[in-house]
């Protein structure tokens, strides 16, 4: 009396693959929500003369250890300075609210990485 398998082939072909398809899947993801993050900071930016806008920009995606990381970095000097404010200038919260905003989008993006396989 034995036991019969069917269909093991191809749930091991697939499950060798599944690592390949999360890397794929992964780094979509992060492009993703960047270009999100990067297009939400530039339409909450004040403007007053375009600098800041101009200068907001997505950087390539860069492995931290196991991780993959976009950034969305302000390169105007005044950027830090209208985000968060000083004695002279009230803060505006533009780069602060858009994280906050896309942080759901995030989740639900990043959770669906999983289940590609």
């Amino acid at each position: 009396m034995g036991i019969r398998f069917q269909g093991l082939k191809r749930y091991q072909r697939r499950m060798s693959q599944a690592p390949k398809k999360i890397e794929r899947e992964q780094a979509a993801a992060v492009k993703e929500v960047g270009k999100q993050l990067h297009s939400s900071v530039r339409s909450k930016a004040p403007v007053d003369t375009g600098e800041l806008r101009s200068k907001t920009i997505l950087t390539p995606i860069r492995r931290r250890g196991k991780l993959k990381a976009i950034e969305v970095v302000g390169r105007a000097e005044h950027a830090s300075i209208l985000n968060y404010g000083s004695r002279y200038v009230r803060a505006t919260w533009y780069f602060t609210r858009a994280v906050r905003e896309i942080q759901e989008v995030a989740r639900a993006r990043f959770g669906k990485v999983f289940r590609v396989v």
